[in-house]
């Protein structure tokens, strides 16, 4: 059978194939039914206003007309080794129910790749949690760079215990999460609250500029590999419709920033969670992280939520101390996959290289 690969247009957009899109969408990622990802408004934002030009890659497959595999990367610029290089960050690669198993997935990944790749492209990204994707990725040529664990911080254990059957021993299960923080607190004692403030992230990324750019460039010092995060980025990124994001931030003693959380509330694995998007701290400082972090907790403990989760490497892990901060490695984990495209991505040895990274969600589409 042959089918017909070409590119989402923007002029498509207005058309019964966004339509298609969209109801692919929801076929693929039926949890989405509900909420404002599965809108034509989410859409428009997610694929149509990233301050880049192009906004974005969009690829399809069509069978008679029909839409039946689409496969989309979001052009991210990222600082490699001090070269500035644009990334693919590949997303909503989906697959009608009807087709799969045979070959669509791996058929549409070459020819986007190939396209993106005289396009300018240097690499493409990847965030698959789902193990079932990535033969597909890896059959056309992308590696498993390393993994992205999610840890959690469990502030209430009753909704984790009711996912998997055990509520009845959620209240044991809560004396011992309190006492394990008790002596955490003993050993590591609580970080002053001085400095640290909570607003709307739109609030913070609009009312000074300078600030933020100021402490960016520190931020950047001595980092190898990082996503460029400018004030344009993240009023896009932090745009999404539906959603509200928050900046957690420190000031030091002359009321310049020293770190900052970007939180938002959302429910993972069903459970009321605060997910943190965002973690930078100037050198990963060790008291400055563990006062955004104690700031984090109390505010998802206001909100009533059970759960503190984020998304980072061991290595970066590591860097902020997380298991001092009462943050446990759970079983789940994105893998972070790429692939260089360009000369340039294929000579940048630190493409691969785990310590070289400050990845979190804000690297990927997710939340």
């Amino acid at each position: 059978m042959t089918y017909a690969l070409d590119e989402f247009r923007y002029d498509d957009a207005a058309s019964d194939l966004l339509r298609a899109q969209r109801s692919l969408f929801l076929k693929c990622f039926p949890e989405n039914s509900a909420r404002s990802a599965s809108t034509d408004q989410y859409y428009f934002w997610k694929f149509h206003s990233v301050p880049h030009c192009p906004h974005s890659y969009e690829f399809v497959v069509k069978d008679a007309g029909a839409l039946v595999a689409y496969y989309a990367a979001l052009p991210y610029r990222y600082s490699i080794g001090g070269r500035l290089m644009t990334a693919g960050m590949v997303c909503d690669v989906m697959t009608h129910p009807d087709y799969r198993g045979k070959g669509l997935f791996s058929k549409v990944g070459t020819h986007a790749l190939s396209s993106m790749q005289h396009k300018g492209i240097d690499f493409v990204t990847g965030f698959p949690i789902r193990p079932e994707v990535l033969p597909g990725h890896l059959k056309v040529g992308w590696r498993v760079a390393f993994h992205l664990p999610i840890y959690v911080a469990p502030l209430r254990v009753h909704g984790v215990l009711q996912q998997k059957g055990l509520s009845f021993i959620a209240p044991l299960a809560q004396l011992l999460l309190r006492c394990t923080d008790a002596v955490l607190n003993t050993i590591f004692p609580g970080p002053s609250d001085s400095g640290v403030s909570v607003e709307s992230a739109r609030t913070f990324f609009s009312h000074d500029e300078d600030s933020y750019n100021t402490f960016f460039a520190s931020w950047c010092r001595n980092r190898t590999n990082y996503l460029v995060k400018t004030i344009e980025f993240f009023l896009w990124r932090l745009g999404a419709p539906g959603q509200e994001y928050f900046v957690v931030s420190k000031e030091d003693a002359l009321g310049k920033v020293e770190g900052l959380a970007i939180v938002r509330a959302c429910e993972l694995i069903g459970v009321p969670s605060l997910a943190v998007l965002d973690l930078m701290v100037i050198d990963d400082d060790p008291i400055a992280s563990r006062a955004i972090l104690a700031a984090v907790k109390n505010l998802a403990s206001s909100l009533r939520l059970d759960l503190v989760a984020l998304m980072c490497s061991s290595y970066q892990a590591g860097r902020f101390r997380l298991l001092r901060n009462g943050f446990y490695r759970s079983p789940e984990k994105f893998s972070y996959i790429v692939k260089p495209l360009s000369a340039v991505g294929r000579s940048a040895p630190s493409l691969f290289d785990e310590a070289a990274y400050s990845l979190m969600w804000v690297d990927s589409d997710d939340l």
